[in-house]
């Protein structure tokens, strides 16, 4: 069964949400204990900005009606935020989507894939 168009706009438009949701929890107040964690959080958050600009902008390229309202979900911690993106990435590009936003998507992906190395790699050194 092939995707509507409006199936493909709605699983970009659940990434953004969990970009965004992802970008405010790298933007809490800077603990002065972990140097390290704090400058990935601000490279990272930078970084998931960006993303969602691209697929915000990847959205009105589309002609996609989107009213560009977020669904407040209950705040989680930084880990199960990093793995529900993923999982959204994934299920974007399961879908059916034109080639140009496949090549940003995947690209997007590669790069989360990095955060959560990184990630795991400063979560074992605490």
């Amino acid at each position: 069964m092939l995707e509507t168009k409006s199936e493909c706009v709605d699983r970009v438009v659940k990434l953004i949400e969990a970009i965004h949701r992802l970008s405010g929890m790298l933007a809490l107040p800077d603990d002065p204990g972990a140097p390290a964690f704090q400058q990935w959080a601000d490279k990272t958050r930078s970084k998931v900005d960006r993303f969602e600009f691209e697929l915000r902008t990847e959205l009105n390229r589309l002609g996609a009606e989107w009213s560009g309202l977020l669904r407040h979900e209950p705040q989680e911690t930084l880990k199960p935020a990093l793995e529900s993106t993923t999982k959204r990435y994934q299920a974007a590009l399961n879908g059916t989507i034109p080639p140009h936003t496949r090549a940003m998507l995947n690209r997007q992906f590669q790069e989360v894939q990095q955060v959560n190395e990184e990630f795991a790699v400063l979560s074992c050194a605490a």
